[in-house]
């Protein structure tokens, strides 16, 4: 055996060693034919179609390929001396991949290197026999996908190293792999492995990384992958828990497990340490929103992970998930069997989905919801369907280059439609993809078009209330974004709701499990807290649109003048009672006490409620509760932007600023305009209600709500301030219109104020 000859034939099946020579002939055309292999990337999946393309010879064709990478430490090293073992393998590798051997060439000298030119490219390895170590590469240019080919190689050339003069009897051989595309491809050639997949088959861990089934489904490639992130863990941790030698990580194992991550069409749709935080965060926002959800649905969720966190909820009666990939639910089941299990549920079942208040539909979802909610559906006598108290859009991400992403999130009539299918309080909520950055452009000149088109659009079709949310636990690299939208201004104020009010309806609406464990591992009155005021990053995309929403114009810079340069005494009002005076003179366009403006007492409509319920069911409590109703009635306003009526009362002197009888008012958060209550008219109200979506008022709401007044003219030193109570009132044009003919009575002397009446009749008690 010559080690250092060309050897082209040695391990080739013996019906194929005569035809060798007739194939030496034809090299030459060969590795012309492998040229132009080399310029020509198929996918197998579309062999067939560019068969029949009749334009494919048009095509622009870039030479591309493969590489696929493996190092292997801790192989048997009488294997790693041995040119025919290794030979033996190599040849196996190629003809069970169908690839095609020209020649090869192997040399010993320390290792054994060999070189095997193929038509499609070329296979290598290298060995270091005393080290155990095996590298290898293999590259080609065809469609024929590489990845699959790992437990093939691993099952060929990593042979354990036994260690005869050790404890034990082997030493686990360790693999590091990675592909990686090599070369240029058009638009029309690439393939899944463009997606997040390609990325992590590119990235080489240094510790497990398997491939657990590459399936493909009459919709999808689905991809489930193993692998072991360093970056978190320590592999010698990892390698511990596999044991049984009492270490912290052998007795909890299910901390260091591998991370399993599925793909979608190479995108990457879950993964085992983000499940929690991701489904938690698209279902339990939503959920305690609504006071009673009964009915839900799901519109895709194949994993059936949304499923689960329905399934916890006790006021569940029936959940309907729609998800045309029925073979997709199939392999979630067998693959990502932590996604569904609901057997720690009490009362549910060991699947999902086999949960007796699920039902699932393996159909189209937009056909499924049009064919019973469409407009012309519901004003026929054919409609009979019961609406949904909650939609959950757990479908493709709104940036996804495909058609039905544009019917999902462009559709007006769809929306229309999933508006229909719910009931009168219902509530919708999307999984909108990655949370945008701060250096992004504005959305609507990205593939994130459609997210703001989506947003901008559910207030047309009647929806009250949108409202934006990050989750930066999902495990996908960058914050992910949810958008829920509301059919009421109630379920607003519900969102709106505190910690101590979120983690009460928990303890009493989320199921017990049988293990006496949390059901929720992620979402609780917190976590809510970070949802319910949204991010910055989502203020900034909103303010970088074209035109700039009015919420987002800075307000002009004015001079202030600090609350020390007030003072408060009797008014000049007759009946006024308290007045706040100026103790300096203030030019025009000032800011009064602007750092005042953010002390203030709010009382929540949910905490009103309270107080209503208390002062109407404990006779015992009314004396306290009425001093508490009566000095927001007095000295506060109300207001009625989330469905329910809140209130604000100034905790500083200005609580004491009088109204501005017949426009004599001196300041005011806006110009003047000339309405007084001395000329209102119920046609005169000014409808302040918000955007629909508008995440820079949701985060700034409570600071719009106490927006700093500023001089309408120049005031004198001693002079009083007086302010416009005209438009203290904002819930509907007839409450105003009250409000404004009761002002107008007190200006006119033939009524007395709130806080007078309750005074004299302190006194006269």
């Amino acid at each position: 055996f010559d080690s250092s000859a060309a050897v082209s034939s040695l391990f080739l099946p013996n019906d194929k060693v005569d035809d060798f020579s007739k194939e030496e002939e034809n090299q030459d055309e060969e590795c012309d034919a492998s040229e132009e292999t080399c310029s020509m990337v198929e996918n197998d999946e579309d062999d067939e179609e560019d068969d029949e393309d009749s334009d494919s010879d048009d095509e622009e064709h870039l030479p591309a390929g493969q590489h696929l990478l493996v190092d292997v430490i801790n192989v048997d090293k009488d294997f790693l001396a041995s040119e025919v073992r290794l030979a033996h393998a190599m040849m196996q590798v190629v003809n069970q991949s169908k690839l095609t051997l020209l020649s090869y060439h192997c040399h010993t000298h320390i290792g054994v290197s060999c070189v095997g030119v193929l038509l499609e490219s070329h296979i290598a390895f290298h060995t270091w026999p005393d080290k155990g170590v095996l590298v290898l590469d293999l590259f080609t240019c065809g469609g024929g996908k590489l990845v699959p080919l790992m437990p093939l190689v691993e099952s060929l050339f990593v042979v354990p190293q036994a260690l005869s003069d050790t404890i034990d009897a082997l030493k686990k051989p360790f693999v590091n792999w990675s592909h990686k595309l090599r070369g240029f491809r058009t638009s029309k050639q690439r393939d899944y492995i463009f997606q997040d997949i390609g990325g992590d088959y590119e990235r080489s861990h240094t510790a497990e990384k398997n491939e657990i089934i590459a399936s493909l489904t009459d919709f999808q490639t689905f991809h489930v992958i193993d692998s072991f992130d360093d970056s978190k863990l320590l592999y010698a941790s990892y390698l511990r828990s596999q044991t049984d030698d009492g270490s912290y990580e052998s007795e909890h194992p299910e901390l260091y497990r591998l991370e399993r991550i599925l793909y979608l069409e190479g995108v990457m749709q879950s993964t085992r340490t983000g499940i929690e935080a991701y489904h938690e965060a698209l279902v339990h926002p939503a959920m305690f929103a609504h006071d009673d959800p009964k009915r839900v649905a799901i519109i895709g969720g194949g994993e059936c992970a949304t499923l689960r966190e329905v399934l916890k909820h006790k006021t569940l009666e029936h959940v309907k998930m729609i998800d045309i990939d029925e073979k997709m639910v199939g392999l979630s089941r067998e693959h990502l069997p932590d996604w569904s299990d609901c057997s720690d549920i009490e009362g549910s079942a060991d699947w999902c989905g086999d949960d007796d208040r699920a039902s699932l539909y393996y159909e189209d979802a937009l056909a499924w919801f049009n064919n019973r909610f469409s407009e012309q559906k519901i004003s026929s006598d054919e409609y009979k369907e019961e609406a949904f108290d909650i939609l959950i859009m757990d479908a493709l991400d709104p940036e996804d280059d495909i058609p039905f992403a544009d019917m999902l999130y462009t559709s007006d009539a769809f929306f229309t439609t999933l508006y229909n299918a719910l009931s009168e309080d219902g509530i919708i909520v999307f999984q909108l993809g990655e949370a945008p950055a701060d250096d992004d452009p504005p959305e609507e000149q990205t593939s994130y078009a459609r997210r703001q088109y989506l947003a901008d659009s559910l207030g047309g079709v009647g929806f009250k209330s949108v409202h934006v949310y990050a989750e930066g636990h999902a495990e996908f690299g960058s914050p992910w974004s949810f958008l829920v939208a509301m059919k009421n201004l109630e379920s607003s104020a519900a969102w709106g709701r505190n910690m101590a009010e979120i983690n009460l309806d928990i303890h009493q609406r989320i199921i017990h499990t049988r293990s006496g464990t949390s059901s929720l591992k992620h979402f609780d009155g917190s976590t809510m807290e970070g949802y319910r005021v949204p991010n910055i990053i989502f203020e900034n995309a909103y303010c970088k649109r074209t035109p700039k929403p009015k919420s987002c114009l800075k307000e002009k810079r004015r001079k202030n003048v600090p609350i020390t340069s007030f003072e408060v005494r009797n008014s000049d009002i007759a009946e006024g009672g308290r007045g706040v005076f100026a103790r300096v003179d203030i030019d025009k366009g000032s800011y009064i006490g602007l750092r005042a403006n953010t002390h203030h007492l709010h009382f929540h409509a949910t905490t009103f409620d309270r107080i209503y319920n208390l002062f109407e069911n404990q006779p015992e409590s009314q004396s306290g509760l009425s001093a508490v109703m009566n000095f927001c009635e007095g000295y506060g306003w109300d207001s009625g932007w989330k469905g329910l009526t809140e209130w604000f009362v100034d905790s500083s002197i200005f609580t004491f600023i009088n109204h501005g009888c017949n426009g004599t008012y001196s300041i005011d958060d806006m110009e003047y305009d000339g309405l007084t209550e001395q000329n209102a008219e119920l046609s005169s109200f000014t409808d302040k209600e918000r955007e629909t979506f508008d995440p820079f008022m949701d985060r700034h709401y409570i600071q719009n709500k106490n927006s700093p007044s500023f001089t309408l003219r120049d005031i004198k030193a001693g002079e009083e301030i007086l302010c416009n109570y005209l438009f203290f009132t904002e819930e509907n044009d007839e409450v105003w219109f009250e409000d404004a003919q009761e002002l107008k009575r007190l200006c006119n002397n033939e009524d007395v104020g709130f806080v007078s009446k309750l005074e004299q009749s302190t006194v006269n008690n």
